[in-house]
């Protein structure tokens, strides 16, 4: 074997002229990138997302202070909180798929 690759001389010398095997050694790295930086970018989304959300929980429960106060109706204060909790992760998901279909 050779310390430039791993593979004993006789396997390097009958793949030498496969181009399927040089096409995949070629891509396997461009691959493994791309998951790496999707992954990055779909955990700072996540980090975004879970930051928003928590802000809007906070909100939620000042809107439902005030609904308690004025005695509106709590089903709706519940739905309206829901919806805002969720709306980051919704956007973020949207986002990530529309930088995945871009690249």
């Amino acid at each position: 074997m050779t310390e430039k690759t791993n593979l004993p001389a006789e396997t390097r010398a009958a793949t030498r002229g496969s181009a399927f095997l040089e096409a995949e050694r070629k891509q396997l790295p461009l691959r493994a990138n791309r998951t790496i930086n999707e992954l990055l970018v779909a955990e700072m989304f996540l980090v975004q997302a879970t930051i928003e959300s928590i802000a809007n929980l906070g909100d939620s429960l000042d809107h439902a202070r005030d609904a308690l106060d004025d005695g509106r109706d709590w089903g709706q204060v519940l739905k309206s909180a829901g919806r805002e909790v969720f709306e980051p992760y919704r956007e973020r998901y949207n986002y990530f798929r529309r930088f995945r279909d871009s690249a």
